[in-house]
């Protein structure tokens, strides 16, 4: 098992790979990125994650020379590669270096890199018994100000709603939006069960389009389960029947406390339990996906 490092079709240990100290996505955030996981060794819902970097890349302006085509086939190749039984992957994208200054035509020279490091998985418990979250005094960025659909380099509102929760147990800090809607965590998108329906924060309040959000919406049409795009307060979710998030690293992953207050009976319900099903199915046994538009 290995970590390496495509740097524009160059591989590198991770020891050797560098890039630029002039680089704007090190200078300023000008990056955008995905992060991918492989099940069976095969990346899952690439597609999808590629058709959002293209959106996130459009959101900013950000040409480049590649398509989604030879994108894929530099996951593949580096997946190939590092010859991990699993792999986490982050495909990155940085408008280049050039002269000092913010405009983004002094940019030239776009660079791609493929980071592959082996997977390593949650604890079971964290999907047994479910884990730990906390509402974040850090507010969301308006959309207004910094899109959250753009899942850029800069990544320092979400690293400061995250950060108080190192120095306790929590997994996952939800954030608010400036008229204290619940929008989505740090890394993830928050799930509330309500009455036997699935209720989740709509996306125009400002939050990313998570891929494996968009697969809850599918495994709920497929299971008859309902479920609705709502604005939820902080008060919706210590009420709640039960909570998820989810991401493409965490999965589906049951909630058991919000801020040291149970929620429902702080056990995954029936409805959690049968999607956690379903997902498993539907990650592993990957001829059955169909890509998400």
């Amino acid at each position: 098992m290995s970590i390496l490092v495509n740097i524009s079709g160059k591989f590198f240990k991770r020891d050797q790979a560098m890039i630029s100290v002039f680089d704007r996505g090190f200078l300023y955030g000008d990056s955008v990125f995905e992060v991918i996981r492989t099940f069976n060794g095969k990346p899952f819902a690439m597609k999808s994650h590629l058709k959002r970097l293209s959106r996130s890349r459009e959101l900013t302006g950000m040409e480049v020379p590649w398509d989604d085509h030879f994108l894929s086939s530099q996951i593949e190749d580096s997946i190939s590669r590092a010859q991990n039984p699993e792999s986490y992957i982050r495909l990155i994208l940085t408008r280049g270096q050039g002269e000092f200054g913010l405009h983004p035509r002094l940019a030239a020279d776009p660079l791609y890199l493929v980071l592959i490091r082996p997977w390593q998985e949650f604890p079971d418990s964290y999907y047994n018994q479910g884990v730990n979250i906390s509402i974040s005094p850090v507010r969301r960025n308006l959309v207004t100000a910094l899109n959250p659909q753009i899942k850029s380099g800069n990544y320092l509102n979400n690293i400061l709603a995250i950060q108080p929760s190192e120095k306790s147990r929590i997994i996952e800090s939800v954030m608010l939006d400036y008229s204290g809607y619940l929008t989505e965590g740090s890394t993830s998108n928050i799930f509330l069960i309500k009455e036997g329906e699935v209720v989740t924060p709509p996306l125009e309040i400002g939050l990313l389009q998570g891929i494996t959000r968009n697969v809850v919406f599918e495994l709920c049409s497929y299971l008859n389960i309902p479920i609705r795009e709502e604005r939820l307060v902080s008060r919706d979710l210590l009420e709640a029947d039960a909570a998820f998030i989810t991401s493409t690293l965490k999965g589906i992953m049951p909630v058991k406390c919000c801020d040291d207050q149970i929620v429902g009976t702080g056990e995954p319900g029936p409805i959690i339990q049968n999607l956690l099903k379903y997902y498993h199915r539907l990650t592993w046994d990957q001829e059955r996906f169909v890509e998400i538009n």
